[in-house]
């Protein structure tokens, strides 16, 4: 294992290689994924100039909390009391709000061990920190094996107070470096989605629709430009997808593939968010080698159920943990 730092900015960037060519770098502004790569292969997607990476309002790569996804009105409504949070989408609160976790910088303390490399970022969160209850302690920790291509995150919280948490990561995939992600093709095992109202805040789960079924693998392209997804001037998958609890956590949940390039995404959330870069400004340079454009690459972010504060709750001395777990492997053709 080989690992470097360089400091940019206001930001800090840890860059990880194993023993197989498998690199991650990471940053403690945001807790952050600047970009993984394997054997010279980009498997990730963002913006190329760091600076533009710390800056850019698309959460690439950063830790969301502390909830991810959008809260209307900017009102949390908790254990019988209402608490005004920021709001930096409108009206309504988006991915923690105007200074959320992606935005904060994080203590850093990193560990070589046997079988991998260790890097754990910490947060104290006060309370009242963009209208949250409670003082919180978020941890969160990369772990990358010797000799495996995978990198599996865990997330640790406490607080003094019950308070509701949903960490996730907001990385964008686009494997093999593509323009897009169009020729990808994807797995989700989930039967249920959620719906939205017009601002995109959380309705109710219902059965998968026929264009968002991806219990068996379906080509992007041959999804993304149907009538139903064509919606406030383009076209794309921004949904939440929702598995039953029966499912076992170490299985995968979805699985992405292009090529001979695989990634299957394990978590121990029961929703993942996909969001296929759907909207404008297009055209910056990234870190894959491309220029940003219309489903330039996909974002998968494993979280609670939105807007199940209960579920979501950290009680005082009773810590939450989760995981996601970003597994790549490349399929090798059978000989004839």
């Amino acid at each position: 294992m080989n690992l470097k730092t360089e400091t940019i900015e206001n930001a800090t960037f840890y860059h990880v290689v194993n023993d197989i060519g498998f690199e991650a770098i990471l940053s403690d502004l945001g807790a952050g994924i600047y970009a993984l790569s394997w054997c010279g292969k980009p498997l990730t997607t963002g913006p190329k100039d760091p600076v533009s990476y710390l800056e850019h309002p698309a959460y690439y790569g950063k830790t969301i909390g502390r909830i991810a996804g959008r809260i209307g009105k900017g009102q949390l409504h908790f254990e019988g009391k209402t608490y005004a949070l920021t709001t930096n989408e409108g009206k309504n609160t988006l991915h923690g709000g105007v200074k959320g976790f992606s935005y904060k910088r994080f203590q850093v303390e990193t560990a070589e061990e046997k079988d991998g490399m260790t890097i754990c970022f910490t947060l104290v969160s006060p309370d009242g920190d963009q209208g949250f209850p409670g003082n919180v302690l978020a941890k969160v920790t990369y772990f990358i094996p010797k000799e495996e291509a995978k990198l599996r995150i865990t997330y640790h919280v406490e607080s003094d107070v019950d308070t509701p948490v949903s960490m996730t990561s907001h990385t964008y995939f686009n494997l093999g470096g593509e323009q897009n992600i169009e020729n990808h093709s994807l797995t989700i095992h989930a039967p249920e989605v959620l719906t939205y109202d017009a601002e995109l805040i959380p309705q109710h789960y219902v059965p998968v629709p026929s264009y968002l079924d991806f219990q068996t693998a379906k080509r992007l392209k041959d999804m993304l430009y149907h009538p139903a997804l064509c919606v406030r001037g383009s076209s794309g998958i921004d949904h939440a997808f929702h598995r039953f609890e029966t499912v076992s956590r170490e299985e995968p949940f979805l699985r992405l593939q292009n090529g001979a390039l695989v990634l299957e995404v394990r978590t121990s959330y029961d929703d993942a968010v996909v969001y296929t870069t759907n909207y404008p400004p297009f055209g910056m340079a990234m870190v894959n080698g491309k220029a940003l454009a219309l489903h330039g690459g996909i974002a998968i972010e494993p979280q609670y159920e939105a807007l199940d504060f209960a579920r979501m709750t950290v009680h005082p001395n009773q810590a939450q943990e989760n995981f996601i777990e970003y597994a790549f492997s490349m399929e090798r053709k059978e000989k004839k």
